[in-house]
């Protein structure tokens, strides 16, 4: 009996424990709108089954004081606003203890899932909060890495003549930006807005975020000069300058995050003239020359930074 005695006692220790561990809970649900509970109950059992601890259903008859007082069980609270739901979760007798609160503005039911899953992002395993992350991507949850959903802004140069002869470069650079964009791993290209003054951007930039579901604004500017040349060969010399300055919303306004100033290129003009057409023609050729000796690696370094 001696020998016996002690595996009885560990296989009772680690019998329990392990019955305790696969021990299924109940899960009630307050203040839910009429018509509610069942999709509520759907969205959330198989999260909690998957990732914290396994659910049961509460059977027809209802359960008893006493189980409710020895079972173990989660309780989650709605409280609708006007605009907001706000939701707790509480467990009691659970393996992984929860208490937690959270708000979302969303309609019904991504609020549920905006809550729920927040409340519970502090005791997801990594595996868990990968495969939730993916499961719920449209959620931007803010535990899970972001995607980087940038727009294209060219900001409007306050030079009349310049901005009137530029819309060639402007395009060209607007197109290589958006390449390199999209080539961008965790960056995506959402569109390219236009062109805009700086007090537009200002005050328009937090409204195209949300009207584009972006959380990046990307502008680019330009500054460009031709100047008579003495050179017995050339008669003038054309010159791009390209700024680069990222922005995010905060607040509801425009939070410059950053900027890089690409490095000028110029080219020779074997004539010089004062016309528009000319102008546009060289601002054009300056920028693709810009465009062939920028440095990828600087901007694709930039983008990274952002993300």
């Amino acid at each position: 009996m001696k020998y016996i005695t002690p595996f009885i006692l560990i296989w009772i220790l680690f019998g329990f424990k392990s019955t305790h561990a696969e021990e299924e809970c109940f899960i009630f649900i307050n203040g839910e709108k009429e018509g509610q509970e069942f999709a509520i109950v759907q969205l959330i059992r198989p999260v909690l089954s998957s990732h914290i601890q396994s659910i049961k259903s509460v059977p027809p008859e209802g359960i008893t004081s006493k189980q409710l007082e020895s079972e173990c069980h989660f309780e989650l609270s709605l409280v609708y606003g006007a605009d907001s739901l706000k939701v707790s979760l509480d467990s009691k007798r659970t393996k992984t203890p929860i208490s937690g609160y959270a708000a979302s503005k969303r309609t019904f039911p991504d609020n549920i899932r905006e809550t729920f899953l927040t409340i519970l992002s502090p005791h997801f395993s990594d595996s868990s909060k990968k495969r939730i992350c993916l499961e719920n991507a449209d959620l931007q949850l803010r535990f899970c890495p972001q995607v980087t959903k940038a727009l294209l802004v060219h900001r409007y140069n306050p030079d009349q003549e310049f901005a009137s002869s530029s819309k060639q470069a402007v395009t060209v650079l607007a197109e290589e930006l958006q390449n390199l964009i999209q080539a961008k791993r965790g960056m995506d290209f959402i569109a390219m807005v236009g062109s805009l003054r700086q007090d537009q951007l200002r005050q328009q930039g937090p409204s195209l975020l949300e009207q584009y579901e972006a959380n990046l604004v990307l502008v680019f500017s330009i500054e460009g000069e031709i100047q008579p040349s003495k050179s017995s060969m050339w008669k003038a010399l054309a010159t791009i300058n390209l700024s680069l300055n990222a922005f995010k919303e905060k607040d509801g306004k425009l939070i410059q995050l950053s900027s890089l100033d690409i490095k000028p290129e110029r080219i020779p003009a074997r004539t010089y003239e004062k016309t528009k057409s000319y102008r546009e023609k060289h601002y054009g050729r300056a920028a693709r020359k810009l465009v062939k000796k920028w440095s990828e690696k600087e901007i694709k370094q930039y983008l990274e930074e952002l993300r």
